[in-house]
């Protein structure tokens, strides 16, 4: 079976982030559970529970978790993950 997508779930701990990245292909993030802040191409939003983040495909994009609780999410990449398209960047100035 062919599947036009990948799918995997993250955590982030209280005070972490991922690190600042961009994909060629085009993300959703699915919000589980916890509250964080979205940078998506300079810009940054509050996020929580039950939100979806479309992220633009060549977007730099990282997401925080400056709460007590656990943030944790699915990320559905389409077309699939594959490692040679994921490029981190360093970490931008946003704040």
């Amino acid at each position: 079976m062919d599947i036009p997508y990948s799918l995997a779930v993250a955590m982030v701990a209280p005070g972490q982030g991922t690190h600042p990245h961009r994909l060629e292909q085009t993300e959703v993030y699915y919000l589980l559970s916890g509250s964080g802040v979205m940078h998506i191409g300079g810009e940054k939003r509050p996020v929580c529970a039950g939100d979806l983040v479309f992220i633009p495909a060549g977007e730099t994009q990282w997401i925080e978790n400056p709460g007590i609780n656990p943030l944790v999410f699915a990320a559905i990449v389409s077309p699939p993950w594959r490692a040679q398209d994921d490029r981190r960047v360093e970490s931008p100035a946003w704040d």
